[in-house]
Order: C-alpha cells, then sequence, then structure tokens
C-alpha cells in the first residue's frame, strides 16, 4: 500500500476520532456509528430533521460555536483542517 494511501486512511480515522469526542455538540451532526469495509469508510450519522444535511447547516451551523467546542473538547485543527471546514460549510450553503 502506498505511503499516500495510509496516511489519507490514517487521516479519515483521525475525523472519525474527532466526530467520537464532540458527539455532546449541538452544533455538529451526530455521529452513530462508523467502520471501514472494502476499503471504505462508512459514517452514520443521525437524522436531518430539516430534511438534509445542507438544510441542517443551514438552520444549525454557527463556525465559532464549533471551533470553541472542537477546542473545549482537546480536538485541535491545523490552518489547512481549519480551511477544509470553512471550505465543506461554504460548499453546502453554495449548493443550497
Amino acid at each position: 500500500m502506498c505511503i499516500f494511501c495510509i496516511h489519507y486512511r490514517l487521516h479519515k480515522i483521525e475525523e472519525v476520532k474527532n466526530l467520537w469526542k464532540l458527539k455532546s455538540s449541538k452544533t455538529i451532526l451526530q455521529i452513530e456509528t462508523a467502520w471501514e469495509q472494502s476499503g471504505f469508510l462508512y459514517i452514520v450519522t443521525e437524522y436531518c430533521c430539516n430534511g438534509s444535511y445542507c438544510n441542517w447547516v443551514h438552520f444549525n451551523f454557527s463556525l465559532r460555536d464549533v471551533l470553541n467546542h472542537m477546542s473545549e473538547h482537546g480536538v485541535s485543527l491545523d490552518v489547512a483542517e481549519v480551511l477544509h471546514v470553512i471550505y465543506m460549510v461554504a460548499s453546502v450553503f453554495l449548493s443550497y
């Protein structure tokens, strides 16, 4: 297996660990379970009562609250990861 693939896999596993750390947050879509199968990572989240993840983010998201909650629970992000979070949220809003 290539080094990039191993690094990518470890990064995704770390992301799932962070979701578990943030399970008590009201501003984070709640993780229910996660597993790897045939090289894919599956993440099951709570039901989005507003119909879709896009609607859930639109009604529940506050970047400041999310970043504060992450720091309170020992989840540290480097600059690239913070920019990735902002990019992902922006892409949801742009598709809304």
